[in-house]
C-alpha cells in the first residue's frame, strides 16, 4: 500500500510532535519518501511554536507526553486564531472510547493507534492533506467570489450615484442656460458655462477612471513596459495638472537631482501619477505645495507626491486601497470622487511588481510613496 501516489500532494507540510524521536523518524521517512515536508517537535510548547511559525497543512500529534500532553496542545492549537484551522491527528496508543470522544471534542479530525502501522498511516495522511488542499481550494474561491462581489457592488454604486451627481448637475446647467439665455448677461452666461466646464471635467476624469478599471478588472488592459526616461513623465504630468493646481494657487514642485530612467509601462505610470497628484491636489488648501520627487536607489526607484493638505486619519489610511470600503471626504473645494482611482493605482503598482504606502497626520498633510523595480 505504500505505492499511494502523493504527485499531488508534493510540498504539503507536516508537523510532528512526539517526544520520542525514534517514532517521528519512522513516519518521517515514509512521507519524506513522498515529498512531504517534514517538520519535528518533542514538546508541546515547541510544537506550539513551529505551528504558528511553519503553518502546516497537518499536526501528527502525540497524546501523552511530559509537561504538556497532546490534548492540551489540542486545546491551545484550536484557541489560537492562527492555528485553529490546521487539522490535527492524534497518535495514541490509548483505545479507550472516553479518550477518543476526547481528543474530537477538542477539535482533532482523526486519530491513528500505537504501534504505528505504515500503510494505516499513509493512507490517512493522504486522505486528510487531499481534505485540506480542497478546503482551501474552496476557501480561496470564496475570497475571490467575495471580491468580485465587492467589485461589482463598487462599480453600481458609481454608477448610481457618483455618475449621477455630475451628470444631473450638467443637465441642470444646461437647462439653466436654455431657459434663460436671452435674459442673462454675457458674465452670468460664462459663470454658467464655467460651472459646465468643471462638471465636464470631473465627469470626464471619473469615467476615465471606471473604464480604465473596468477593462483591468476584465484582463483587457497589455502590460507593455518600455524604457522610459521618469523626468520627461514628471514634466509632462506637472504641464497636465498644473491648471487644476493653479485653481487653488498650489505650487507644483518638482525634486529630481538626476537624469533616470526606467522600464515601466507608460500609460500605467501616467495613469498612476495623475491621480495620486488629481488627490493630492483635491486635499490641499489654497496656496499649499505638493512636492513630486523621485529617488534612485540600487534596485528599484522610488516616486513620492508630498502634499502640505488636511491629511488622513489612520483609519482611513487602511481603507484607501481597498474595493469594499467607501471613503466619501470631499476636498478642501468640495471636491467629490470615488476612491476608485487609488485602487487602481494600487493594481497598476503590482502590475510592476512593486507597492504603495501612504504616511499622513491630520492637519500636516500626505505622502504617498510608491516603488518600482528595476
Amino acid at each position: 500500500m505504500n505505492n499511494i501516489n502523493f504527485d499531488n500532494l508534493k510540498n504539503s507540510k507536516l508537523l510532528i510532535v512526539d517526544d520520542i524521536i525514534d517514532n517521528i523518524r519512522i513516519i518521517g521517512s515514509l512521507l519524506k519518501s513522498k515529498g512531504i515536508s517534514i517538520t519535528p517537535a518533542t514538546s508541546g510548547e515547541q510544537a506550539l511554536g513551529l505551528a504558528v511559525a511553519k503553518k502546516p497543512d497537518l499536526i501528527l500529534l502525540d497524546v501523552q507526553m511530559p509537561e504538556m500532553d497532546g490534548f492540551e496542545v489540542c486545546k491551545k492549537l484550536k484557541d489560537n486564531p492562527l492555528t485553529k484551522d490546521i487539522p490535527v491527528i492524534f497518535l495514541t496508543a490509548r483505545t479507550e472510547t472516553e479518550d477518543i470522544m476526547k481528543g474530537f471534542n477538542l477539535g482533532a479530525i482523526d486519530y491513528i493507534t500505537k504501534p504505528i502501522n505504515s500503510d494505516e498511516v499513509i493512507a490517512r495522511i493522504k486522505t486528510h492533506l487531499e481534505l485540506k488542499k480542497s478546503k482551501d481550494i474552496i476557501n480561496e474561491q470564496n475570497k475571490d467570489l467575495s471580491e468580485l462581489n465587492a467589485t461589482k457592488d463598487k462599480f453600481f454604486s458609481i454608477i448610481a450615484h457618483d455618475l449621477k451627481n455630475p451628470i444631473s448637475n450638467f443637465r441642470d446647467l444646461t437647462k439653466v442656460l436654455v431657459d434663460n439665455f436671452s435674459n442673462l448677461s454675457d458674465p452670468e452666461k460664462l459663470d454658467y458655462l464655467t460651472m459646465m466646464n468643471k462638471s465636464s471635467e470631473k465627469l470626464f476624469l471619473l469615467l476615465d477612471n471606471l473604464l480604465e478599471w473596468s477593462r483591468s478588472q476584465r484582463g483587457l488592459i497589455q502590460f507593455v513596459p518600455v524604457q522610459i526616461d521618469v523626468n520627461y513623465i514628471i514634466d509632462n504630468m506637472i504641464s497636465l495638472m498644473k491648471p487644476s493646481a493653479e485653481k487653488k494657487n498650489i505650487s507644483l514642485v518638482k525634486n529630481i537631482t538626476e537624469e533616470i530612467s526606467l522600464i515601466a509601462d507608460v500609460n500605467m505610470l501616467n495613469t498612476i501619477l495623475r491621480n495620486i497628484l488629481s488627490n493630492s491636489i483635491k486635499f490641499t488648501e489654497l496656496n499649499g505645495q505638493i512636492t513630486i520627487g523621485v529617488k534612485n536607489f540600487n534596485n528599484y526607484i522610488e516616486f513620492y507626491i508630498e502634499d502640505t493638505g488636511i491629511g488622513i486619519s489612520p483609519d482611513n489610511i487602511t481603507k484607501l486601497f481597498n474595493i469594499d470600503s467607501n471613503i466619501s471626504t470631499l476636498g478642501t473645494s468640495n471636491e467629490k470622487g470615488t476612491g476608485i482611482g487609488l485602487i487602481l493605482c494600487k493594481e497598476f503598482i503590482e502590475k510592476h511588481k512593486g507597492k504603495i504606502w501612504v504616511e499622513s497626520e491630520i492637519g500636516s498633510g500626505t505622502k504617498f510613496t510608491f516603488v518600482i523595480p528595476k
